[in-house]
């Protein structure tokens, strides 16, 4: 609750000087009100700190609070000179800013949210390929595009996917999809229909806890890692002690693809551990994909920021597959198309911190691309969501095939945003609140999410799958399951991971060595 202090506050800012303005000019008397309005700037400070942390670079956004307080007091002035016309103003813009905000609401109001694409709108999957000819003079009167969705695709034989077939609509038509969906349908040459939602991952919160004990760890030389509660809750020392007394070794180096907003390549927490897929990759405006890469395998015992699984850095490394853009936006298509690359270039495991809601037949797709990433070896991880709400209501959380992230605080209580995952077939807990890791250009920060928790469980299966090359997704769940500690809400979210406990379950030497053969020459050619 304490991240809403700081708005409120500085609202209440702007409200008051308004209102001392207003007394001063009528020459009333304005004591009471200036003594409030110093109490609560004095406030606001606190709130500001708290909200956004203690680093230098951002004075400048409390700078521009003042500057706005500035323009507010002299917008007050002039509207005591303009009265008439700053009413009419005042009216416009009060509307244009309520619309604003409804729509972004809408937008953000359950952690992501999809609208339609505004290219390559509508994709189906076709019965036949022969009809191809028939489908493309049905939809020529609204100056369809009609191409493969996944022409590139490797294994034709892992899923129907091959069959996807999208359609870029002209800007005039792109007012009637409902019509031109229900024309497409009634053909009766697709198995199904829907449009090409857009992504977009909700604002990245900051975390607000200060309260949380400093944890002290002797086998980490990382001087962040005691910010990070987690590593204690998840048991780390025990581990490491596990790792070392028994010198267990990795059968392969694991790969775990991280399908987000980009990573920062060039941190100076993550290089060491990073495999760049391309350079398009490598780079991150938004900050969320290189907050989840420093969580999933951030290089330890390097002297520098955080810490996380493996204290030689010798079991997983981390790279990136760009599905989100800038903005934190990207399209059911794109997002699909990472899932196949990945999968195609020797993906251990997958990391989707991303989703929006599903409803009916929406996740037809993002089935089978988790069907095809399955067959072709990748385990993959998927945020719960953000909304409080069943996990079942958002997709990819819900498809079939993956295993489902819910976030829990550092009392193992599910966090109050955290979508639940009662009727996941493999819902699994991880923390998801005040999470410290990496930012862009060599910062740190701490954020909440499920989005947080979800690299924390695929940073773990990169550590089994470097032990067992072979282990599918269910024999890793039932291990996590089997393994993990109980939450206080078990039901809502699923086993707490413990990775000591699920590391002892797999035993390195059953791996046999044709597979071991087979896995270090797939991962010597993905690339």
């Amino acid at each position: 609750m304490l991240h809403f202090i700081y708005p409120t506050t500085l609202l209440l800012v702007w409200l008051l000087a308004i209102l001392w303005y207003f007394k001063a000019v009528k020459e009333e008397d304005t004591k009471k009100m200036k003594r409030l309005f110093w109490i609560v700037f004095l406030v606001n400070i606190p709130a500001f700190v708290i909200h956004y942390g203690l680093e230098l670079w951002l004075l400048a956004w409390f700078v521009r609070d003042i500057f706005l307080l500035f323009i507010i007091v002299y917008i007050a002035h002039l509207f005591t000179r303009f009265k008439k016309l700053f009413v009419s103003l005042f009216i416009f813009v009060a509307i244009g800013v309520s619309a604003l905000y409804f729509f972004s609401n809408q937008l953000n109001s359950s952690g992501s949210e999809e609208f339609v694409s505004s290219q390559g709108e509508i994709i189906f999957d076709i019965k036949n390929f022969d009809d191809i000819d028939e489908i493309e003079a049905a939809m020529a009167e609204y100056g369809a595009k009609i191409e493969k969705t996944f022409p590139n695709i490797q294994n034709n034989e892992f899923s129907e996917l091959e069959e996807y077939f999208t359609i870029d609509i002209d800007d005039k038509n792109r007012g009637i999809i409902e019509e031109i969906l229900t024309k497409l349908s009634a053909t009766g040459m697709t198995d199904w229909v829907e449009t090409n939602d857009v992504v977009q991952l909700s604002p990245i919160e900051m975390s607000t806890a200060t309260n949380l004990p400093a944890t002290d760890f002797t086998m980490f030389n990382d001087p962040f890692a005691k910010e990070q509660w987690a590593l204690k809750a998840l048991n780390m020392e025990a581990l490491h002690s596990y790792l070392e007394d028994n010198k267990v070794s990795a059968t392969q180096q694991a790969r775990v693809f991280i399908l987000d907003t980009g990573v920062d390549s060039e941190h100076e927490d993550l290089n060491d551990n990073y495999v760049s897929f391309s350079k398009n990759y490598d780079t991150d405006v938004q900050g969320h994909g290189t907050h989840c890469a420093g969580i999933a395998n951030a290089v330890s015992n390097n002297k520098k920021g955080i810490a996380s699984f493996s204290p030689q850095n010798n079991f997983v490394k981390t790279t990136s597959i760009k599905v989100l853009n800038d903005q934190g936006q990207g399209t059911q298509v794109d997002i699909i198309r990472g899932i196949i690359t990945a999968a195609d270039n020797g993906a251990d495991v997958i990391s989707m911190s991303l989703g929006g809601r599903s409803n009916g037949g929406k996740e037809t797709a993002y089935n089978e691309a988790i069907k095809y990433a399955n067959s072709a070896g990748a385990i993959v991880v998927v945020a719960a969501g953000n909304s409080n709400d069943n996990a079942k209501n958002h997709a990819p959380a819900c498809c079939e095939g993956v295993i489902t992230v819910s976030a829990v605080d550092n009392n193992l209580t599910r966090a109050s945003f955290s979508n639940y995952v009662n009727d996941m077939k493999m819902g699994i807990a991880a923390p998801g609140v005040s999470i410290y890791s990496t930012f862009p250009k060599n910062q740190y920060r701490s954020l909440n999410g499920t989005s947080m928790a979800t690299p924390y469980v695929a940073g773990l299966l990169g550590m089994m799958k470097a032990l067992a090359p072979a282990l599918t997704t269910k024999e890793a769940y039932d291990i996590l399951k089997k393994s993990g500690k109980e939450t206080s809400d078990i039901q809502s979210t699923g086993m707490f991971i413990q990775p000591a406990e699920a590391l002892k379950a797999i035993q390195p030497g059953s791996v046999g060595f044709w597979t071991s053969f087979v896995n270090f020459f797939k991962k010597l050619f993905s690339f």
